[in-house]
């Protein structure tokens, strides 16, 4: 979820977010495709996540819709308290998103 949460966004975007926790994953694990590791994700507050996603949003909501999906179909991410929090995240900024068109 993290991976697929960091890729869209650049070097300056990832040091800007929860005091740049992200950039140090993506660049302990290589540029073009980052790998979270297990010691790199237990550092990661659900908090976190919810600032990492609100910026992706900015960037491109597909990919939150995408994963959206994907948690969805996963028991097991779907019961992540993270997953929960970016779910409720991406509900709710859904709703906002809808409001705003409808003005």
């Amino acid at each position: 979820m993290l991976e697929q949460l960091i890729k869209p966004l650049g070097v300056l975007a990832l040091v800007a977010i929860a005091n740049g926790i992200f950039a140090k994953i993506r660049f302990r694990s290589g540029w073009p495709d980052a790998q979270v590791r297990l010691e790199d994700a237990t550092q990661v507050q659900a908090s976190d996540v919810v600032a990492l996603a609100e910026r992706v949003q900015q960037v491109s909501f597909d990919v939150l819709d995408g994963l959206a999906r994907l948690v969805a179909a996963s028991p097991v991410l779907a019961g992540s308290a993270a997953a929960a929090m970016l779910m409720t995240l991406l509900m709710s900024n859904n709703k906002n998103r809808r409001s705003t068109d409808e003005l």
